[in-house]
Parts: C-alpha cells; sequence; structure tokens
C-alpha cells in the first residue's frame, strides 16, 4: 500500500514538473522574441520601422476583443 502511494506521488511529480517546465519555457520563448522585434525594430531602417510599425497596428487592430 505504501508502494503505491509513493509511486503515485512520484507520476504526479514527474508530470507537474514537467507542466511547470514547459510553462517556462513557454515564457522564456515569449520574451526572446518581444525582445528580439524589440531590438530588429530599433536597429532597423526608417522603411524598415514604417513596416513595422504598421504590422503593429494591424496586430492591435486583430488583438482587441
Amino acid at each position: 500500500m505504501y508502494l503505491y502511494y509513493l509511486s503515485e506521488l512520484l507520476v504526479f511529480l514527474v508530470l507537474f514538473g514537467a507542466a511547470f517546465l514547459l510553462l517556462a519555457l513557454i515564457i522564456v520563448a515569449v520574451i526572446l522574441l518581444w525582445w528580439a522585434t524589440e531590438w530588429m525594430a530599433s536597429n532597423a531602417r526608417p522603411a524598415l520601422r514604417k513596416a513595422i510599425a504598421f504590422s503593429r497596428r494591424l496586430i492591435a487592430a486583430y488583438a482587441k476583443p
């Protein structure tokens, strides 16, 4: 009986650990993507800046509920 509870606890520990690891990786990926787009926008030529601003306005328009 004790061994069953211990194995069940270990399974849940592994599952929740994997879930939190996946969540952390997604958060890090989003932060890195945001940083990369900000870096591209600040180091881009003026014509490209206009295109980036246009795409941001387009995304913001679709993001509104």
